[in-house]
């Protein structure tokens, strides 16, 4: 739960309203339960995915991080905008 509140603030700090920065948060606590990833990878992935937003984009770097916490499902890439 520290974790998913310290990352609203990436979202909220890059311009998404507090509901959908926590909407977004919640998504991304979701992925990393069915997919099985520890707390750890979630909050990685939080932060990565924060800063991803900030840049506008999500880069290589930033999908590597979602990669190696097991998070890259075939559902989480479908809900993926763009």
């Amino acid at each position: 739960f520290q974790d998913m509140t310290s990352n609203i603030s990436k979202f909220t700090n890059a311009g998404l309203s507090s509901k959908k920065a926590a909407t977004a948060i919640m998504g991304i606590s979701n992925v990393a339960a069915i997919s099985g990833a520890s707390t750890e990878e979630a909050a990685r992935a939080m932060y990565n995915l924060g800063q991803a937003y900030q840049q506008g984009s999500v880069r290589l770097m930033d999908w590597k991080s979602i990669e190696n916490a097991n998070m890259a499902t075939i559902g989480f890439k479908e809900e993926l905008p763009g």
